[in-house]
């Protein structure tokens, strides 16, 4: 089943580069203008909403007649989303794309926005539920997040063995996709005995680093985090580090940031996942363009992720980030200083 679904993912693709060679050339005279949103829980704060800003711009650089608008609520909540959403399908897109954090929040809105001939693309997060359940959006590109996890503690297993006790820093529990990542963690450690805890944590930086380090004090057992998110990475750091216990606590980490590929490459997390970024920022607006002009759509999810990130290939990843990103936004980027 597995590779029938990558054969017509496969071929879609393929028509669709096909499409691109010889439509593109056709996009500056075609009408109407398209408008597509995204509506994402990623915001400036998140070193990985960069790859957006560079996929969007290399996506209307290419076709002139497609404008993109990527909208995230002030804070990366999903009542706040679910602002942007209703914000974004007042002014009556050609297309949404939306990272699903609370698929069941977003329901209503969404199914009403397709009625409407509103076209949706899922990215980043899927929505979880059955097929017949979830909203039907087009399709879905994105990772696993469930693998992300699963993998992340495989990898580490090989590269360190069996840790005593486990912490998963969760730095917002209201997150599907980021829910997905724990509960991968304590699948593959529970699988060779190793005890796993979730610490419920938020987005807020002074919050989070009190709670992490009542929790380390009160577990000093802990020998190994997974810090869901890359913007929890430098904060675990600097807890680590204020109770002496840098060089005592691994860390894995997530995302080809600019954060996570220099700590890897620094010797400060073990190890990180890419979800394929600049897939999810292009090949959405891709699929979402052809839907509207020829009637195309996959015939099943687009799975860009996850890749395990560890020192055998981080080098491949930072020279592949620093050419996408530029060498200064690359830099100012990294959280270690």
């Amino acid at each position: 089943m597995c590779g029938r679904k990558f054969k017509v993912v496969l071929l879609f693709v393929l028509v669709t580069v096909l499409a691109i060679g010889v439509f593109s050339g056709q996009a500056a005279n075609a009408q109407p203008k398209y408008k597509f949103f995204y509506v994402s829980h990623m915001g400036p704060a998140d070193p990985n909403s960069n790859w957006f800003t560079v996929g969007m711009k290399r996506f209307e650089e290419r076709y002139s007649d497609v404008s993109v608008e990527y909208l995230t609520p002030p804070s990366p909540t999903p009542r706040g989303q679910l602002q942007m959403l209703k914000t974004a399908i007042a002014m009556a897109p050609d297309g949404l794309i939306v990272s699903m954090t609370a698929p069941e929040m977003f329901d209503a809105t969404l199914r009403d926005a397709i009625k409407k001939g509103i076209p949706v693309v899922a990215f980043n997060i899927a929505d979880p539920r059955p097929e017949d359940e979830r909203i039907p959006y087009l399709t879905y590109v994105g990772g696993d997040e469930y693998l992300t996890g699963y993998r992340l503690g495989k990898r580490y297993l090989e590269l360190r063995g069996k840790p005593t006790k486990v912490a998963v820093f969760q730095f917002n529990p209201a997150h599907v996709g980021l829910e997905a990542r724990a509960k991968g963690m304590k699948d593959v450690m529970k699988e060779v005995g190793v005890p796993t805890e979730k610490v419920a944590l938020s987005p807020d930086a002074g919050e989070s680093m009190s709670v992490m380090t009542s929790y380390l004090t009160a577990n000093p057992e802990v020998d190994m985090v997974f810090a869901v998110t890359t913007y929890g990475e430098p904060w675990t750091v600097s807890v680590l580090k204020k109770l002496g216990k840098e060089n005592e606590v691994d860390i894995i980490g997530v995302d080809a940031s600019p954060t996570s590929l220099e700590g890897i490459k620094r010797g400060i997390i073990v190890a990180a996942q890419s979800q394929g970024f600049y897939l999810q920022a292009y090949l959405p607006l891709t699929i979402l363009y052809m839907y509207s002009r020829y009637g195309l759509s996959p015939a099943a999810d687009v799975l860009t992720g996850p890749i395990v990130i560890d020192k055998t290939n981080v080098d491949k990843f930072i020279k592949m980030v620093k050419t996408i990103f530029g060498e200064e936004i690359y830099n100012k980027l990294v959280a270690w200083r």
